[in-house]
């Protein structure tokens, strides 16, 4: 469900998860998260220049 500027929650829930002290390791969205969003984008993309469904 979209809730409004996705962005500057991202952002925020950040700088919180900082001035908590909170460690990165503990962050609900992981580095490994974003680069599997990373390859969903980039199959987005191979799949709109081809015009053809992508497996990913």
């Amino acid at each position: 469900m979209y809730r409004g500027d996705q962005y500057r929650e991202e952002v925020e829930y950040f700088s919180q998860t900082i001035l908590d002290g909170i460690s990165l390791s503990d962050l609900k969205h992981t580095f490994a998260n974003s680069i599997g969003d990373m390859h969903v984008i980039d199959a987005c993309f191979h799949s709109l220049l081809s015009d053809k469904r992508v497996s990913i």
